[in-house]
């Protein structure tokens, strides 16, 4: 019997950040389709995709250095979120995506280059 080699928590939450930039890329994509039913169609998968889109106050949780906007991807073990930190006109200075797996943690910064997730977390924010 073949024992699989156990990842670090490191390299599951880049599989699953690159799993849900796919998700959300894609989405957004179809969004600008000229064919206005799957235009329609990832609108609505798009406002259904995740669990929530909420504001964290700041000092709910130990340790969090400030308030920030969490979309809620998952829930449970493992979870997955992207939070989103404003500045006081709530223009997104930051946005990290958050890999949780019964009590570890890590977290990945999400940069311009993934600018669909800014995009994407920009119509949330409009719709609110």
């Amino acid at each position: 019997m073949e024992l699989k080699e156990k990842q670090s928590i490191e390299n599951i939450a880049l599989d699953h950040f690159i799993d849900r930039s796919l998700d959300i890329k894609s989405i957004m994509e179809r969004q600008l389709s000229e064919d206005s039913d799957i235009a329609d169609q990832a609108r609505t998968e798009f406002y259904e995709y995740g669990l929530s889109f909420e504001y964290v106050p700041p000092f709910r949780f130990e340790n969090q250095r400030a308030g920030f906007w969490c979309w809620q991807i998952s829930w449970g073990g493992p979870s997955e979120e992207f939070r989103v930190y404003v500045d006081e006109d709530e223009e997104i200075k930051e946005i990290d995506f958050v890999y949780l797996d019964w009590g570890a943690k890590h977290s990945i910064p999400v940069l311009e280059r993934h600018s669909f997730i800014f995009d994407a977390i920009s119509q949330l924010m409009e719709g609110r």
